[in-house]
C-alpha cells in the first residue's frame, strides 16, 4: 500500500485494535492476549493511547507506564513489544505495590520530530491537586525516551534524576529542531535542556520554564518552540510570590557550537486563577511560531475558563 492512504483506528474495550483503511475494516489484533483478563484496559492508572505516524506506517498503541505495541500497517502486522521500564508489569500484581504517588490515568505519549525521524515518549496521565502528598515525581513522569523511527529503537533517554525534586518534576515540554538535529525538553517551573541527537548529549541547560497549575501538571504543553534550526523560543518562570510575571526568552545556538540566552522578547500577560483554594498565576497555556508572518503566538487563560491570545514579532 501507497505511504499515502489513510488508516484510523480504535481500541474496544475488550482489549482489540480495530484498524480501519478508509471505511472498510482492515484488522483487528488483540491488545492484550499475553495477559489473563482485560482489567487493565478499564483500571483508572492505565490509560490506553494511539498514535499514527506521519506516513501512515505504523500504528503505536500504549497503555500505562510504557507499555508499546507497533504494528506496521500495510501488513496488518504487529512487529514490535516492548515497556519502558522493566520494573512495571500488568501481568501480575506486583504493579500494586510500586507508588506512583497521586498520578492516575497513566499512558504513553508519542511526539515526533517533524521529518518523522525519531519520536520522544513519555508517560503522561494526570495529578490530584487534592491530595498534596507528593513527596517525590516518580521516575515515569519525568523521563524521556528517544525512538528513532527507523529501527524501532531507544538511542537515547534521560530521567531529570540531576534535577532537585520537589514532587512535581513532571516532564511536560518537548521541542524538535527544524532538521532534528536539537530536541528541547522541560519540567514545569524547572530547567530547560537541549540535547544534540547526532551527539546523543546533554548540551545547555537554561530556565526555569513556567509553572502551569496542578491540574495540568502533567498535561504536555507547548512552550517553547524553534524558530529555525539554531533559534527557539520558551516561556520563562515567573515569581508567584511576588506576582512578577514571566518572560519569552529566545535562546540561539553561537558560531562557536554553543548555545546562549540572546534576547527577552517580552513580558507575558499575569493572570490569576483560582485553583484548590489557592491563587496560581497561570500565565501561556502554549506557544506556536508563524514564520509567514515571523510571529509567536501566545495562547494564554484570559479568565472564566476563556483562552485568548496575544502576537509578538519575533
Amino acid at each position: 500500500m501507497a505511504d499515502t492512504e489513510k488508516y484510523s483506528a480504535e481500541l474496544w474495550e475488550d482489549g482489540t485494535i480495530l484498524v480501519r483503511e478508509g471505511q472498510e475494516e482492515r484488522l483487528r489484533l488483540p491488545l492484550f492476549d499475553e495477559f489473563d483478563n482485560t482489567e487493565i484496559y478499564s483500571r483508572g492508572d492505565a490509560r490506553p493511547t494511539m498514535f499514527v505516524t506521519e506516513n501512515n506506517r505504523i500504528l503505536v498503541v500504549g497503555f500505562g507506564i510504557g507499555y508499546l505495541y507497533f504494528i506496521r500497517l500495510p501488513e496488518g502486522k504487529m512487529i514490535k513489544r516492548m515497556k519502558l521500564f522493566p520494573e512495571v508489569s500488568y501481568e501480575d500484581d506486583s504493579y500494586l505495590n510500586i507508588d506512583v504517588q497521586d498520578y492516575y490515568f497513566l499512558g504513553p505519549r508519542l511526539d515526533f520530530s517533524r521529518d518523522g525521524k525519531y519520536a520522544v515518549i513519555r508517560v503522561r496521565g494526570e495529578y490530584d491537586p487534592q491530595s498534596g502528598t507528593g513527596d517525590f515525581s516518580p521516575v515515569f513522569i519525568r523521563s524521556f525516551f528517544l525512538m528513532d523511527m527507523e529501527t524501532l529503537e531507544i538511542v537515547f533517554s534521560d530521567d531529570y534524576s540531576d534535577i532537585p525534586d520537589n514532587g512535581f518534576l513532571n516532564l511536560g515540554v518537548v521541542a524538535f529542531s527544524p532538521d532534528s538535529r536539537f530536541l528541547v525538553t522541560a519540567a514545569f517551573g524547572y530547567t530547560l535542556k537541549v540535547f544534540d541527537l547526532e551527539q546523543k548529549r546533554q548540551v545547555y541547560c537554561c530556565g526555569g520554564v513556567e509553572w502551569i497549575p496542578y491540574s495540568g501538571a502533567i498535561d504536555h504543553r507547548e512552550l517553547a518552540v524553534f524558530l529555525d534550526a539554531r533559534t527557539f523560543v520558551f516561556v520563562g518562570k515567573g515569581d508567584m510570590e511576588k506576582e512578577r510575571p514571566g518572560d519569552i526568552v529566545k535562546v540561539q545556538r553561537q558560531p562557536d557550537g554553543s548555545w546562549a540566552t540572546v534576547q527577552r522578547i517580552a513580558t507575558v500577560p499575569l493572570i490569576k486563577t483560582c485553583y484548590s483554594r489557592r491563587i496560581q498565576k497561570d500565565t501561556i497555556f502554549d506557544i506556536e511560531y508563524e514564520p509567514e508572518r515571523q510571529e509567536l503566538i501566545c495562547y494564554y487563560d484570559s479568565g472564566k475558563n476563556l483562552k485568548d491570545a496575544l502576537s509578538y514579532k519575533v
